[in-house]
């Protein structure tokens, strides 16, 4: 049981705290490389909280390298298996079969074609100012002498001034039809 700060109230705590131990680092970077756990399964492993990992990871800066070090090198090598599924790869392999009663193994080259999901995956991540869904221009300054809105009606002119164009409004002269 605990107080609270403002009141003599008591309260349970919901988890026992939890203790910090040297080994931690070396648990975090084991857990990290070898399955590629991400830090919500390190939690989960390690029996704590999120924000357990996080307050380590700001307290104890060895436990900090740790994930980082154990997440590198299974990024690099997804990294690359992205790259050559998107660009399209070969790798020698052997093909087994049974011949008239006997075992025949074939060397060959295997091919696998570029894949384009993977390629627009790789683009899109790698170079979103070309690749990204949607483009987002900055727009040029509008010249509003120029706009000409002599075809709309006045009430299409009106649902423009509620929209926010009073600057464009201003410069336009509503018809009192």
């Amino acid at each position: 049981m605990i107080r609270t700060k403002h009141s003599n109230r008591k309260i349970k705590r919901r988890t026992k705290p939890v203790k910090w131990n040297d080994d931690r680092p070396r648990q975090a970077y084991i857990l990290a490389f070898l399955f590629g756990a991400t830090e919500e399964q390190i939690a989960m492993v390690m029996d704590v909280s999120i924000p357990t990992i996080t307050y380590w990871k700001r307290v104890h800066p060895e436990f900090l390298a740790a994930l980082q070090e154990g997440k590198q090198e299974p990024d690099q090598q997804v990294e690359q298996c992205m790259f050559q599924r998107a660009c399209g790869y070969s790798h020698p392999d052997t093909d087994i079969r049974v011949v008239d009663g006997q075992i025949v193994k074939t060397p060959f080259v295997r091919h696998y074609p570029p894949d384009v999901t993977a390629g627009i995956f790789w683009l899109k991540n790698r170079m979103r100012g070309r690749w990204c869904d949607v483009n987002k221009t900055i727009p040029q300054a509008i010249n509003l002498t120029q706009i000409n809105l002599t075809g709309f009606t006045r009430e299409e002119k009106l649902a423009l001034e509620k929209m926010g164009m009073k600057q464009l409004m201003s410069h336009i002269v509503v018809d009192n039809d």
